[in-house]
């Protein structure tokens, strides 16, 4: 019975956040924690480790995985967009998982850095899986300014930095420009891509 329960648990360890979340039928709800054992509540303190905050909520309750809802993650870090100004490939306004690969990949061709896309392909705290995580495009982002004062206040009350600043996304404007938002005020704007003192937070679908 030991071993049986040890083989369960290993095996749920292997599984991403989202599939964690999918394996439990339970409410999701804007301004709820996700924890990393796949618990979704509006407790802060329903289980022990917060993976995130959900921002977006499909209407379609037989939406398939990934695609139910969009989790905010609680790290937040200054990143540069580019090192260089070049065309990227992030050119969609709404889907920000796409835009990511899409950055990763033409960076990764033609020799160039992308901080902030790499930075969100590659967490992997809180029980966020490495790959799971993106730059969200300028859409999401716009999306979770609709809810700003619900997420920013389960942000603060989780005791991490909250929503207020202006956040880079995915979205590329032009060679020499990417669309960021500033969370508090619902704004989108572009800036230069080399600038690194703006704020990058990863998105996870679930």
């Amino acid at each position: 019975m030991l071993n049986i329960k040890f083989f369960i648990i290993m095996e749920t360890q292997k599984l991403t956040l989202a599939q964690k979340c999918a394996l439990i039928k339970q409410d999701m709800q804007v301004g709820y924690y996700v924890f990393s054992s796949g618990i979704i509540s509006k407790d802060k303190d329903a289980d022990s480790q917060i993976s995130g905050v959900i921002v977006w909520k499909n209407s379609d309750e037989n939406a398939k995985l990934g695609s139910r809802a969009l989790m905010i993650t609680l790290d937040r870090v200054k990143k540069a967009w580019s090192n260089l100004h070049k065309d990227f490939g992030g050119t969609n306004d709404v889907d920000g998982k796409a835009n990511t690969q899409a950055i990763l990949q033409s960076a990764a061709n033609q020799g160039l850095q992308a901080p902030a896309a790499m930075y969100c392909n590659e967490y992997a705290e809180r029980g966020v899986s490495a790959g799971e995580g993106f730059l969200p495009s300028k859409e999401q982002l716009l999306q979770a300014t609709k809810n700003y004062n619900r997420i920013n206040s389960a942000l603060i009350n989780a005791g991490v930095p909250s929503l207020c600043g202006i956040y880079v996304s995915s979205t590329e404007y032009n060679k020499d420009r990417e669309w960021q938002v500033r969370m508090e005020k619902s704004l989108a704007q572009v800036y230069a891509k080399s600038y690194g003192g703006d704020y990058v937070r990863c998105f996870v679908a679930l």
